[in-house]
């Protein structure tokens, strides 16, 4: 190996220590503490979401409790997005913002249902077609599926794949959001 090989492997390694980690379980989002009210917060988080800095942000309780409000807004991911919650309390002194965030299912479902779905009546539509139109080809379906199902399921890695740098892209669009909140609520 030459050394210009070397430090290419050495600079994508350290790209990947460096990439964020899974948001969710796996990796707490920070939290924020304000001198504001709950209510204050709450105002200004809807000014900042009219200005379209905060995609998609509702109020999950309208005011169940003076000093408990909920919001959430989209953290995107491209393909898999999430929803990202704030819970803000009004503690002694300060109101404290936590987040989390929690996965769309839509997508994942879909990815998941056209798995399941053309995976077996491929397999029999596959051979049929190679059958009629192909005399050479043998008339055994095991044939067709000792090939078919495992070039299916190597897709399995490249979603997986695809998945986990949704999850690293969604981390740091969520880090940004929050970053953003701090600014407007004057955060410490």
């Amino acid at each position: 190996m030459t050394s210009e090989m070397l430090s290419d492997e050495v600079a994508a390694e350290s790209a990947m220590d460096a990439a964020p980690a899974l948001s969710g379980p796996a990796q707490p989002l920070p939290t924020l503490t304000t001198t504001l009210t709950p209510d204050q917060v709450i105002q200004r988080l809807q000014a900042l979401a009219k200005r379209g800095k905060l995609p998609d942000f509702k109020i999950v309780d309208e005011g169940s409790s003076a000093t408990t409000r909920r919001f959430q807004m989209l953290a995107f991911g491209s393909p898999y997005d999430r929803d990202l919650f704030g819970d803000v309390r009004q503690q002694s002194t300060t109101t404290a913002i936590s987040f989390t965030s929690r996965l769309k299912r839509k997508f994942p479902i879909i990815v998941i249902v056209t798995m399941i779905v053309s995976l077996w009546p491929g397999v029999w539509l596959t051979d049929s077609m190679l059958s009629t139109y192909f005399s050479w080809y043998p008339r055994q379906f095991w044939i067709t599926c000792a090939w078919y199902l495992p070039l299916t399921l190597a897709a399995i890695p490249m979603l997986w794949k695809q998945y986990t740098k949704s999850e690293r892209l969604t981390h740091a669009e969520t880090i940004e959001t929050i970053q953003k909140i701090a600014a407007a609520i004057d955060a410490r």
